[in-house]
């Protein structure tokens, strides 16, 4: 899961002022642990309490003597200043082994991050490759802008350098979700499957086929509806369809005869007009 939001934004100011790969960082305060990565204290490295006085910040007494600030402000410009007091400033740019080695070898721990019969910083070293992979340890660096990608990374898998690029996500999320789909439909063709429907949807049917016929013996049954025609409405149907006709020939006569009408008038009034132009008039002496 990711960081809680005081531990992501404590590992974004430090990275971001120091130079320290986030990871490298990360992996650094896992291994120093309680009591200063438990609420209220913002000292995810266990600062001492006794070191306090040169950091330029005030502090309450914790557990084991570490040092309990009061706020994420202070507890990063509090590990901030022990680290330049230590003389880590050389970490920017450094690739992950490197820098476990100088933090190993800076007197920060009078243990150096030692694993049993191993060398300094091996124990500090495992914990970077339980949390980002041993490849990761080995490989390049990563600068304090992917900070905030590492504080939102699941620290239980190896790191993805690719995670914090917008759309990555997104495009693994429906592949994940094409693969769940292909699973799904891999089942439900299954010869079991379809078997087991079979089985459901003929035991179904069989099942209403028998209620049907109980019904049907004990008088439940639904009537069966006949055809709704009857003489009455045939000779209803032929009746409509006479008076249709006979309104047809009707309408049809009285076009004729307007027709004829006009004809005969038109007939008339042109002989009218050839009789009045076939006239001569006499010319008196």
């Amino acid at each position: 899961m990711a960081l809680a939001k005081d531990q992501a934004a404590w590992l974004i100011g430090v990275s971001a002022r120091t130079g320290i790969d986030p990871r490298v960082l990360l992996a650094w305060t896992r291994s120093e642990g309680n009591p200063g990565a438990q609420p209220g204290y913002y000292n995810y490295l266990n600062i001492a309490t006794s070191s306090v006085p040169g950091l330029g910040v005030t502090a309450q007494p914790g557990d084991y003597g570490t040092a309990k600030f009061g706020s994420v402000g202070t507890g990063v410009t509090a590990a901030v200043n022990e680290i330049r007091r230590l003389g880590l400033t050389n970490l920017n740019g450094l690739p992950p082994q490197q820098a476990i080695s100088r933090i190993a070898n800076s007197g920060w721990a009078s243990g150096k991050y030692t694993s049993p019969g191993g060398t300094p910083g091996s124990s500090l070293a495992a914990v970077f490759s339980s949390l980002w992979g041993a490849p990761a340890l080995n490989g390049g660096y990563l600068p304090p802008r992917a900070a905030a990608a590492v504080a939102n990374t699941d620290p239980t898998r190896t790191y993805d350098p690719y995670g914090h690029i917008p759309g990555v996500q997104q495009g693994r999320d429906v592949v994940a979700a094409v693969v769940s789909t292909g699973s799904f439909l891999g089942k439900i063709t299954s010869f079991a499957f379809l078997l087991r429907a079979g089985e459901v949807v003929g035991g179904a049917a069989l099942g209403g086929m028998g209620l049907f016929l109980l019904a049907k013996q004990v008088g439940l049954a639904a009537p069966q509806i006949g055809p709704l025609a009857s003489p009455a409405n045939e000779i209803e149907k032929q009746n409509v369809a006479a008076g249709n006709r006979e309104r047809y020939e009707d309408r049809r006569a009285a076009t004729d005869a307007r027709r004829v009408e006009r004809s005969e008038r038109l007939q008339a009034e042109r002989e009218l007009e050839r009789a009045r132009y076939s006239q001569t008039d006499e010319i008196p002496y």
